[in-house]
């Protein structure tokens, strides 16, 4: 059903204010048909599913779509893998509670995760060691323009850091996702954080509920819960330099965090870069530096996106003033 002038402060995590002109919820596959029709009224379409990876303006003038369709099923199960098959409305960390209830390793790490499924593969969701390409199988969407569905397997999904080949696609919606998850024990331990958890637990080998426990547990510790302070997670991507510019770094700050790519690059902790300039629970007017985990931006009451805008750009200039390293966002900035 089509629905005009909404508030859309419930549906994105942040909690902007946005007022969308027109809205679609959709609850059944079966809408596609009527959407389709609809969708070719308007130039601008925004597809939204938990709202947790988006700063939104304080009008949207185009056509939102609101992701509903929700079922998990198994899809086959045999040897030591099993196929399990999510709607793009369902909930993520619902899909996680179902794999470890199952016995399914795989996803565990990403517990707590915000978002929708149908989210995960554009920005390739990643935790604790585990990305969703790890065991993404494929992802299903229906392409407006054509009015067509299609199917793309892991690799065809161009997969890397944060991204997909979904962020290059428009007028789209991603409608099911499959994962191919372990039968069998197989779980990544790697994690210092979790790790750390375990031994002061004196847990030797964990249980998927264990590790699902652990992960719920220290992402609580230290990340705002978006029903209670607004946020989208992680707002910066940990940025990747070149080897020989990390080397310089660690002459002048001993203590910097990073992490080997490969031979000629390595990951820089963009929580480490913040918190280090100096802006760990720096506020702005109606934004804030998270004080507990400097990578989260925080909604002080009544943000809009300018305010976020204006934070973001101070955090970059500090970063790039002291380091040469440009910080790219996380969430999708809606104009």
């Amino acid at each position: 059903m089509l629905y005009h002038n909404v508030d859309l402060t419930p549906y994105n995590t942040f909690g902007i204010q946005c007022i969308a002109t027109n809205l679609y919820i959709l609850e059944e596959l079966s809408q596609l048909t009527e959407l389709s029709d609809i969708v070719r009224d308007y130039p601008k379409i925004l597809v939204l599913g938990g709202g947790s990876n988006v700063i939104l303006p304080e009008h949207y003038d185009g056509l939102v779509i609101l992701v509903k369709i929700q079922s998990i099923n198994l899809v086959s199960g045999d040897g030591d893998y099993v196929i399990i098959e999510a709607l793009a409305g369902c909930k993520w960390d619902d899909l996680v509670q179902y794999a470890v209830n199952n016995n399914y390793y795989g996803i565990e790490s990403l517990s707590l995760v915000p978002g929708s499924v149908g989210a995960a593969p554009v920005q390739n969701i990643g935790a604790y060691g585990t990305e969703l390409r790890d065991v993404l199988h494929s992802v299903e969407y229906y392409n407006f323009d054509s009015n067509s569905y299609h199917i793309l397997d892991n690799k065809d999904c161009q997969f890397a850091y944060r991204y997909s080949i979904f962020k290059e696609m428009s007028r789209f919606i991603i409608t099911k996702v499959r994962l191919k998850l372990w039968r069998i024990s197989h779980v990544n331990m790697n994690y210092a954080e979790v790790l750390a958890y375990m031994k002061s637990h004196n847990i030797i080998t964990p249980t998927l509920a264990e590790i699902r426990n652990a992960i719920i547990v220290i992402r609580n510790n230290k990340l705002p819960d978006p029903s209670i302070i607004g946020n989208v997670g992680s707002f910066f991507h940990n940025p990747v330099i070149p080897n020989i510019q990390l080397e310089l770094l660690k002459k002048e700050y001993t203590n910097l965090v990073s992490y080997p790519v490969d031979a000629e690059y390595s990951k820089i902790a963009a929580g480490w870069l913040i918190e280090s300039a100096g802006l760990k629970g720096y506020e702005l007017d109606r934004v804030a530096v998270y004080h507990k985990q400097a990578l989260i931006l925080i909604n002080r009451g009544d943000a809009c996106m300018n305010d976020v805008l204006l934070l973001v750009k101070l955090i970059q200039d500090r970063i790039y003033n002291m380091y040469q390293i440009k910080l790219n966002v996380e969430p999708s900035l809606v104009s």
